[in-house]
Parts: structure tokens; sequence; C-alpha cells
């Protein structure tokens, strides 16, 4: 390692910072003694902290500036020369002006002297004589008797006053307020019905149908099945999928429409010769037999 040769080249004029680490790098493995220096890429890009491809272009760029020279036998190590005194050399440093002497502050007054406070008197103690009973003016008698107010008058001012004073009131009160009757009482406020939800239907096909499904039938149309109309009700809402909240309503409506659609269907007639005699299906009907 050669200090010497390490200090000229960081030392030099060379501007460029790449050939700089790699020339020092160079200059760190030479022997001061012998001036030997062969150290691998890989040793140099480790100590001038690039990557070997850029050490391999920066030799070459140096040994064309002619700052280093190399021999390799083949087979052997490669030995650098370093030309250290074919370096540049730095611009000296110019030396800077002196600053210039400022001059020095005007020199403060001095503050001056400040009166002390003058020493304020103590206050009068007030002489405690106790409270004096004051006598005042009675009050007179009301020689009339007071307005009376009729319940409607009462009702009207508690509405108005009410709602002029307060425009955030809960629902509940409002509603108290708003519904009242001519004699001042409340109106009880109508309690919201829930609507009783939606179900799937409640029967399977092979169900027998219930009794209260059956007397409906029987008092209202008799002249359907009952059995085999439930049968058809089951099994035409479980393929749609319907859903009522009232199923025995839902089966008015249908044994309604059965009995109707019963009603307009025309019967059927079987068939009867002209001579309303029947066929008989005999030699005589199909002849000898010759076709």
């Amino acid at each position: 390692m050669s200090y010497e040769a390490m200090h000229k080249v960081r030392a030099s004029g060379l501007s460029d910072r790449t050939q700089v680490d790699v020339l020092e790098a160079l200059a760190f493995f030479q022997n001061p003694e012998t001036g030997a220096c062969y150290p691998s890429t890989e040793k140099i890009a480790r100590i001038s902290r690039v990557n070997d491809r850029l050490v391999r272009t920066t030799l070459k760029v140096l040994h064309d500036l002619g700052y280093v020279s190399s021999t390799q036998a083949p087979g052997q190590m490669r030995y650098f020369t370093l030309h250290l005194n074919r370096l540049p050399t730095a611009d000296p440093l110019k030396e800077s002006e002196p600053l210039q002497d400022s001059t020095p502050p005007d020199k403060s007054t001095p503050l001056k002297e400040s009166t002390p406070l003058k020493e304020s008197t103590p206050l009068k103690e007030s002489a405690w004589e106790g409270c004096r009973k004051v006598q005042g003016t009675p009050v007179e008698k009301c020689s009339s008797p007071l307005y009376e107010t009729t319940p409607e008058q009462v009702n009207e001012q508690v509405i108005k006053q009410v709602k002029g004073t307060s425009n955030s009131l809960p629902a509940q009160a409002l509603w108290e307020t708003d519904h009242l009757t001519n004699d001042g009482k409340k109106v009880e406020k109508p309690k919201a019905t829930r609507a009783k939800p939606k179900t799937s239907c409640p029967f399977s096909p092979d169900d027998s149908i219930p009794p209260e499904y059956l007397e409906y039938a029987q008092a209202k149309h008799p002249s359907i099945n009952a059995q085999t109309e439930f049968t058809k009700f089951v099994n035409f809402h479980l393929s749609k999928d319907n859903r009522f909240s009232n199923w025995l309503a839902a089966w008015r409506t249908w044994a309604t429409k059965a009995e109707e659609f019963a009603k307009s269907r025309p019967q059927s007639q079987s068939y009867t010769p002209r001579n309303n005699k029947p066929l008989i299906f005999d030699e005589a009907y199909y002849g000898d037999g010759s076709f």
C-alpha cells in the first residue's frame, strides 16, 4: 500500500471521479518499495466502489491517457505500472480576501431611573351599624275577583305557548298538544298495527283437506270436489312458491274460482249413433273380410 501514490492521485488535477477512484485503487495495491502492482479486476472494483465492467472501461481510458500501462504473460497475472508524474496538476487555491473590520455599534444611552411608586393610603374601615328594618306598604286586596277562563281558552293558550316556544319538540309531545278535545282531555294515540308476515304454503300434496277448509267448501261451494280442489290448490302454489299472510282466505278464493270454472265449462257428451242403437262390431259390420 502506497499512501504517497494515493495522495498524488487525490491531489492531482484529474477531474473524472471514476478515473480518480480506479487509479487510487491501483495506488492502494502498489508496493511502495518495489512498485509492483497486480490486483485483480474484482479487487479494484471492491476498493473503488464501482462494478467490474466499469473498471475495465476505465482502465482502458487510463491506459490511453498514459497514466497506466500493463503487461501480462500467458497464464500469468497482469502487472500494472503507474505513471503518476503524467497526471495534470491541480490549480492552486486562491487566497481569500480578509474580512473588513466592522464598525462598533454606537453606545446606547443609559436608562433613566424610574421614580418609586407612592404608597397608597389604606382604606377606611366602614362603620357597620347593622341592618335597619324598613317598613313597606302592605299589598292591597283585590276588590274584584280574577277573570275565570274556560277550558277551551286554557287549551288554546297551552297549545300556542308550546308551539311558539319550542320548534324541536319530540313527536310524542306534538301529538299530545295537537290532539286534545274541547274540554282539555287528551286523545289516545292510535297504536300502529303490524302487518302479518307472508309465509309459504304450509301443506304438502299428500295432505288431507283441513276441517275448516272442508267446512267452507261444503257450506259455500258444495258442487266441487273439496279434496281434489285442495290438492290442486296445494300443487299450484308450491310450484309457484306463492306466499300469503292468510292461507284460508286464499283457499276461499280458489274454491270460488273452481266452482265458477266448473259452471262455465260445457259438459262433455258421449257419442251415440243416429238411430240410437249401439254399434256391434261383428261379421255384418266388417263384411266378408275381403278387401
